[in-house]
């Protein structure tokens, strides 16, 4: 690129899915189905990692409590 010549800002790599399928060609339709596959992948791959955690926090919490009991108990059996 000359100095001098205008800065081309448009990105010519990047999938217009604005497009009338009809005018896309076979492989941007097929890139387009697995950018779509791919992002609603992505997306339950983040649910099972919210859900996981939950799961995590929920047994975490379980166990502190029932830790707590125990040292409870054991107190209450020291001092008797």
């Amino acid at each position: 690129m000359a100095s001098g010549d205008p800065i081309d800002h448009e990105e010519p790599n990047v999938l217009d899915l604005s497009k009338d399928p009809s005018e896309l060609t076979v492989e941007e339709q097929l890139l387009a189905a697995l950018l779509i596959s791919n992002e609603e992948l992505v997306e339950s791959l983040r649910m099972y990692d919210d859900w996981e955690r939950v799961g995590f926090e929920t047994d975490a919490d379980q166990w502190s409590q029932s830790d707590g009991i125990k040292k409870k108990m054991r107190v209450r059996i020291f001092f008797l």
